[in-house]
């Protein structure tokens, strides 16, 4: 017996015995699967129950039999079967294919052969001891259409048939004749099986969708192949037991005249199935193509939204931004504004107190000088304060300008989102339209959607012009272009209400159409219903005649010739089945016996009984080709066993020999490591070496540092120290002017305050040059910080690669990463030192500009102290 594993494309065929499945090479069905392991489970024949049996040893995601899992069991498998292993991959299909010669009764009774069709027809089953537990839905599964696999390839019987009660053999000239018969009446019962099979599939696939039509005919010749090629091989096997009986040679020549009739028949079924693919893949390919337009018109929609609402949004944000730099703007002038009055009113009292003071002073002549040039200036700052006045006159009106285009641009903001939301609203209103209507609908909306984008058009060019006039266009022109939008406008609701009539017209049609489809639906439905009542060739010529004189719309008139076409085929497929039937058969078809279905069952219950028979005979003769396939398997065992057996020896030899090389190699490599832990240990002595001593550097720099900078931090205490007392004298300097000015002193007044003017540059620039200083004393002391914190890293590292050296001794792995830790430290001191260089350099540079600071502080002492030196002698005078 043989068996095969059936996929989409290919075909594997099982070992005799048992077949390995899993990812492994040495595996007889080896699969690449992510879900299948190295051994994923067994198929074994199982001669006791002679069927086969799958096991699944023990896999991480499990077998599958029927969509049933599987885990650390066995099944036992039937035809039909569909097996899955792990998850993913494809399904594979268990079929059996066994030789059906003519078979041979063992002519062991002495009973008449009448007694052995009896006996052959009700088998003796012999019980069997119950076997691992079968899933629920194993074995349970099969296809729908067309004619099941174990039918294509065989059946498979158990064990317990017909045997004999005696021990003692008949001769062959006794029971030729009793052969022959039942030879004759296997091929005819083969015969009328396939008729009746390919008859039920051929009522079956008219009921069908068109879809699943041309499979079942594909799977119907196939087994009509199969079938044939069955016949041939077993007449030509029985052809020497036939030539002497003249009653076998007329029903050979019959049966040879009904396979060329199944030819043609196959032919014509062809050619039908040919016809009916060519129409439905028509229908197929308009309703695709129909479906494809939608889709583009409403993607083609989708994104037209989706640009203008972009667009919509570009604007808005745009415009928020303006109004949010403009009204930064004005607060901004708002604050110079407040400034600006709060310095007029500074110089208002400046003016008054200097007033007061020129009106003490007015006794002198130089006074009345000094009176003339102050009014001077009185009257240039009048002037400046107009000039002021004018300018915020000026930006007063600005800030009114620009609150009247903030409202304007928030009008058309929200004149632009109504517009937006109307625009919406249409156009969910046309996506209702759309689906609605058909072919002739969607040219109108293609119509409307390029009026909706002209008009859109219009009013962006509206706004252009809009936002232009204020500048560059004049008002009649403006007026002209209003008007001639006005009457464009009314144009294309002229247009707008044409295109609805046209809606109108076509949503009617569709109306129409509607209707004659469910005219038609229900006369097809009426048919369907008196076919299934009575499928007789007048009552199918009968439907034909009132479909033909249906009167239907031609948008729908296709589905009525499609029809006509379907029940024309079926009309001569029933006339000529039921001629085969009374001519080949014999069988009457009427009403009274139920049509072409009664006929079939009829010969149904015929072919069931002969069949019954050809079960028993193949049953007899599968267990002599088991018991011949059993020697044969033991001698190839026994050849496999002695082929194993020399392949162990050698490659024992081989793993041995391989291990004694990895021994040698593994010694080779310790003495390498070996040299190689003593120069790395050599290296890294002296770089700590090095590294002590350039860390011992490092602190002694550091240590300088430290004492320059509090040297630094001592100066600069004693400068603030001077600067309070010179503010001191300022203050001192300060009451003295004002006894000198109260005395009228003003020469001496005006030099000592232009001298302390100067001081105060000067004071002010030594200040910021002191602030300036002391930010870089901040930034050297958070260098010398990191420096610190850099210092303690290395240390920290040094001392965990003194651990590991002496803790753990070094493989020879690890030669590259020390190398690469060495050059890291190395590269961090170059940069430490490089770091050190730079600090010592902006020190010194430091320390020159402090000096100079001194030297001009030291010249301004001396000048005060000139000054109030003379201040003291005219104070005396």
């Amino acid at each position: 017996m043989k068996a095969y594993l059936k996929t989409l494309n290919w075909i594997f065929k099982l070992q005799p015995r048992r077949t390995t499945v899993g990812k492994h090479k040495d595996s007889d069905l080896c699969l690449q699967n992510g879900g299948v392991d190295e051994l994923h489970a067994t198929i074994e024949w199982n001669e006791s129950e002679h069927c086969y049996v799958l096991t699944d040893l023990n896999s991480v995601h499990g077998t599958y039999v029927n969509d049933c899992r599987i885990h650390n069991a066995a099944v036992r498998l039937t035809p039909g079967d569909e097996l899955h292993f792990g998850y993913g991959g494809s399904a594979y299909k268990l079929l059996l294919e066994t030789s059906d010669p003519l078979p041979v009764l063992p002519a062991q009774s002495t009973a008449p052969p009448a007694q052995a069709r009896s006996r052959a027809r009700s088998p003796s089953v012999t019980p069997r001891p119950p076997g691992r537990p079968r899933p629920a839905s194993a074995g349970a599964k099969r296809s729908s259409l067309g004619p099941k696999v174990s039918e294509l390839w065989g059946r498979t019987h158990r064990a317990g048939g017909w045997t004999s009660s005696t021990g003692r053999r008949l001769s062959p000239r006794n029971i030729s004749s009793s052969q022959s018969r039942l030879s004759t009446q296997d091929l005819i019962q083969d015969k009328d099986e396939s008729w009746v099979r390919r008859s039920e599939e051929w009522s079956g696939g008219v009921m069908l969708c068109e879809g699943g039509e041309g499979q079942g005919k594909e799977c119907v010749m196939a087994a009509l192949r199969d079938e044939v090629s069955a016949l041939r091989l077993q007449l030509s096997q029985s052809s020497q037991s036939i030539q002497s009986d003249p009653e076998i040679r007329n029903k050979l020549n019959s049966l040879a005249r009904d396979i060329q009739e199944k030819k043609e028949e196959i032919l014509q079924l062809k050619e039908q199935m040919l016809q009916m693919q060519k129409s439905s893949g028509e229908l197929v390919a308009q309703s695709v193509a129909e479906k494809e337009q939608k889709i583009i018109s409403l993607r083609e929609q989708l994104a037209n939204i989706k640009s203008e609402n972009s667009r919509s949004t570009a604007l808005v944000n745009s415009l928020q931004k303006d109004l949010v730099s403009r009204e930064k703007q004005t607060l901004k002038l708002a604050a110079e504004v407040d400034r600006l009055r709060q310095d007029v009113r500074y110089k208002d009292a400046q003016l008054s107190n200097m007033a007061n003071k020129f009106s003490q002073m007015k006794a002198s002549e130089k006074l009345q000088e000094d009176f003339l040039a102050r009014e001077k200036e009185l009257e240039s700052l009048k002037k400046a304060v107009e000039r002021l006045e004018e300018t915020l006159r000026e930006k007063q009106k600005e800030l009114k300008q620009l609150n009247t285009e903030r409202d304007s641009l928030r009008h058309e903001l929200q004149q632009r989102s109504q517009e937006q939301t109307s625009l919406y609203s249409e156009m969910s209103r046309m996506k209702l339209l759309q689906q609605q209507t058909l072919q002739r609908e969607e040219k109108a909306q293609t119509e409307l959607r390029h009026s909706q984008t002209q008009l859109l058009n219009f009013c962006s060019q509206i706004s252009k012009c809009i936002l232009l006039t204020s500048e560059t266009v004049s008002e009649q022109e403006m007026l002209e272009r209003l008007s001639e939008l006005a009457e464009q406008k009314e144009e294309f609701r002229i247009r707008v209400q044409e295109l609805e009539q046209k809606l109108q017209e076509c949503t009617e049609n569709q109306k129409l159409v509607e209707e004659d489809t469910e005219k038609l639906k229900a006369r097809l439905t009426e048919w369907q219903s008196h076919i299934q009542k009575d499928c007789t060739v007048d009552s199918i010529q009968s439907q034909i005649s009132v479909l033909q004189h249906v009167k239907v719309c031609p948008a729908v008139s296709w589905i009525q010739t499609h029809t006509l076409l379907v029940l024309s085929s079926l009309l001569t497929h029933l006339q000529d089945t039921t001629n085969r039937l009374q001519a080949a058969a014999g069988v009457e078809v009427s009403e009274k016996t139920g049509g072409v279905p009664g006929a079939i069952q009829a010969l149904c219950q015929k072919h069931q009984e002969i069949q019954a028979e050809l079960r028993s005979l193949k049953a007899e003769k599968q267990q002599l080709e088991e018991r011949e396939a059993l020697a044969g398997d033991l001698q190839a065992m026994r050849q496999e066993l002695q082929h194993q057996q020399l392949q162990v020896a050698e490659r024992h030899a081989e793993m041995e020999n391989s291990v004694i090389l990895h021994m040698e190699k593994m010694k080779t490599d310790l003495e390498s490591s070996r040299t190689a832990e003593a120069a790395l240990q050599l290296q890294m002595e002296t770089q700590e070496m090095e590294w002590c001593n350039k860390l011992k550097e490092a602190e002694k720099r550091e240590r300088e540092l430290m004492k320059r900078l509090n040297e630094r931090q001592q100066q600069e205490e004693h400068w603030r120290e001077r600067i309070k007392a010179v503010e001191e004298r300022e203050e001192e300097w300060g009451k003295r002017v004002q006894e000198a000015l109260q005395r009228g002193a003003e020469e001496e007044r005006e030099r000592i305050r232009v001298e302390i003017e100067e001081y105060r540059d000067q004071v002010r620039q030594h200040a910021f040059t002191i602030v300036a200083m002391e930010k870089q004393v901040l930034s050297a002391q958070q260098r010398e910080t990191e420096v610190q914190e850099e210092r303690e890293s290395l240390m920290q590292q040094l001392t965990e690669a003194l651990g590991r050296l002496e803790v753990d001794e070094p493989k020879p792995s690890v030669s590259s990463e020390p190398s690469k830790e060495l050059q890291q430290l190395e590269q961090t001191v170059t940069s430490l030192r490089a770091s050190l260089e730079a600090s010592q350099q902006e020190v010194i540079e430091q320390g020159e500009v402090i000096t100079s600071l001194s030297r001009d502080l030291a010249h301004a002492h001396a000048r005060l102290s000139d000054l109030t030196g003379l201040l003291h002698l005219d104070s005396k005078e």
